[in-house]
């Protein structure tokens, strides 16, 4: 099980330790920080409805997520229970792909 920080809003809030990742989907358990910011991302991800994100990526949010090796990877938050079980979908492939989350999808 890897562990990533995750970032949102360009700040660290907490720790993602992965769980699974199948075709871009990771599963895991996220570990929040003791920050307002950690608490206003749970309380807005326990409001996502995970199969309208899936359909429709806008009603979601992006955030960020740091490897131990610094690199950052783009991910869509699906959704978060109340065992802090999170959802997230890595968001990668080409520019344009990329681009367009940035773009498209609010970080909040």
């Amino acid at each position: 099980m890897q562990k990533h920080k995750l970032f949102w809003k360009g700040n660290n809030i907490g720790v993602f330790e992965e769980h699974s990742m199948d075709m871009g989907y990771l599963d895991g358990k996220f570990e929040p920080d003791n920050s307002d910011l950690a608490r206003e991302f749970i309380e807005k991800s326990s409001n996502l409805d995970m199969r309208s994100v899936m359909i429709n990526p806008v009603s979601g949010f992006r955030a960020l997520l740091e490897t131990k090796d610094s690199y950052k990877m783009n991910v869509l938050v699906l959704g978060i229970s109340s065992e802090y079980d999170i959802s997230l979908k890595w968001i990668n492939g080409k520019q344009e792909t990329i681009d367009w989350f940035i773009t498209n999808v609010p970080e909040e």
